[in-house]
């Protein structure tokens, strides 16, 4: 056990420190890791030391230590002068010798070529990836979701940008309310234990979307009810439009497996008798290293078009319903990936675009595939009267729009930088989020907390459509720590 940086070296009035633990045993390095520690009566959190590239602190440069440097002279790290860092008559003057620019020292974490040297660190070491010490139980190879620091409410957050089209998500907030204060988030509860009607989130048409009872004339025999524009008040068919297409909702289930052979053999045996038309998943169970992945009797697959064909892993799959007539939905095939692939629906409503996303943790590539795409198929995709798309999946992402305002160790820079990436793409389209603030859809295995990885956006278009927009815990499969996700649409689709 040592101090990160000597006691000599702190600042005056320092309050707080890093602590470096050594453990002989991975088992509860990582349940320290999972659950923290409390030291003189405070509660810490515990972080995984992860490799980082060699620093010469004599010349400043890497892959060497300074006892092995052969350089003849010092250079300071505070200065760039030719004199040991120790010594610096400038002391408060900041050069840097590994970026040759002005504003920050040599040691700053934050300088530009430091940052370059960690990312290929971190290729080189895949287990920097990890969030624990991985053993021989299957959670403690979970990837960490980004960098974890503790944070206060002083440090949460600011943006550093204003969106180019407005806050995409915030015209949800005064439709959907202020975020829901779920009750044993930071406690675990079994979900069979669970009260519905505080951990599901549902909602129904909002009070100015619903038909307007004044505006009943007599082409319409029967009129809205009174308590249409009541907050809770369901859909109805009593409008003669609707009653006359006598088609169901579609129904659209969505959830990550976790990769879990358990998980995807369970859904399996309960997606028929739910009668889902599309199921949407993220990280499905593989069988081999062709792609193969087993599908429930009476749904085809859509695939994406780049399964087999390079080394990168199939991360999603589509499951549409053999009664959905296949006259009126077509596979949407989306080149060089295998995070992302859509199908199109079509109708008397028009044209709806379903696409099931993973967005890496790790890189924004997803995100730029998706925005390429949409640029270089806007006449298929977005072209035209009546279009709508909806982006549904696990985005991997952190931020005070669709997370709790109170989680801000999920804040960090890291992950605002990230969040932010998607944020502009969402404004670029004009995407609403359909989920509202707060509601979890994922209780982490191992340290028991929510959070929101997974979401749903659709196009403004679209919100008028959407009856039911909710996570369902009670439906959890085994063996996944994602919530599904159910979405039910007025959008009439032809049956076989």
């Amino acid at each position: 056990m040592r101090w990160a940086k000597p006691i000599q070296r702190r600042s005056p009035g320092q309050k707080t420190a890093h602590l470096i633990l050594s453990v002989a045993d991975a088992n509860i390095a990582n349940r320290a890791i999972a659950n923290g520690l409390t030291i003189c009566s405070r509660r810490v959190y515990v972080d995984k030391i992860r490799k980082e590239p060699t620093r010469c602190l004599k010349c400043q440069g890497w892959n060497h230590f300074a006892a092995e440097c052969t350089s003849e002279t010092d250079k300071c790290s505070n200065c760039t002068e030719e004199h040991r860092t120790v010594n610096c008559p400038n002391p408060h003057r900041r050069a840097c010798v590994l970026c040759k620019s002005d504003g920050h020292g040599s040691w700053s974490r934050e300088c530009p070529t430091f940052l370059k040297k960690v990312e290929e660190c971190n290729r080189r070491n895949p287990e920097n990836a990890l969030q624990f010490i991985p053993t021989t139980e299957p959670w403690t190879w979970t990837t960490r979701p980004e960098e974890q620091q503790p944070r206060t409410a002083a440090d949460t957050y600011q943006p550093t940008h204003s969106l180019p089209r407005g806050d995409p998500l915030a015209r949800n907030k005064n439709r959907l309310g202020p975020a829901e204060r779920l009750p044993g988030w930071d406690t675990y509860i079994p979900p069979e234990s669970w009260n519905q009607d505080n951990y599901v989130s549902d909602w129904s048409i909002p009070p100015q979307q619903q038909p307007n009872p004044t505006q009943a004339t007599s082409s319409n025999p029967n009129p809205t009810p009174a308590n249409a524009g009541s907050p809770h008040a369901k859909r109805t068919t009593t409008d003669t439009t609707t009653a006359a297409s006598h088609s169901p909702p579609l129904r659209i289930l969505q959830i990550n497996l976790n990769k879990s052979k358990t998980a995807h053999n369970e859904l399996i045996n309960n997606v028929q008798s739910k009668n889902w038309d599309i199921v949407l998943i993220q990280e499905p169970y593989i069988v081999n290293h062709f792609g193969a992945i087993p599908t429930a009797t009476n749904y085809r697959s859509v695939y994406p078009e780049d399964r087999g064909r390079n080394s990168t892993t199939v991360r999603f799959v589509i499951w549409v319903s053999n009664l959905l007539d296949t006259k009126n939905w077509e596979n949407i095939n989306i080149p060089n990936t295998n995070n992302i692939t859509a199908i199109q629906l079509r109708g008397d409503f028009g044209k709806l675009t379903i696409f099931n996303i993973y967005n890496d943790c790790t890189h924004s590539n997803t995100e730029t595939t998706l925005r390429t795409f949409l640029q270089t198929q806007a006449r298929r995709i977005i072209g035209g009267n009546n279009v709508s798309m909806i982006w549904a999946g696990d985005f991997n992402r952190h931020h005070p729009l669709w997370d709790r305002d109170e989680d801000t160790r999920l804040f960090t820079r890291q992950s605002q930088r990230a969040a932010e990436k998607l944020i502009e793409l969402l404004a670029e389209y004009d995407m609403v989020m359909a989920l509202p603030k707060g509601v979890p859809t994922l209780h982490h295995m191992s340290s028991k907390r929510y959070s929101r990885l997974d979401n749903i956006f659709c196009t403004p278009n679209l919100q008028e459509s959407i009856t039911r927009c909710k996570v369902d815990a009670s439906s959890r499969p085994t063996c996944t720590d994602h919530f599904p996700i159910v979405t039910h649409l007025t959008t009439p689709q032809p049956r076989a």
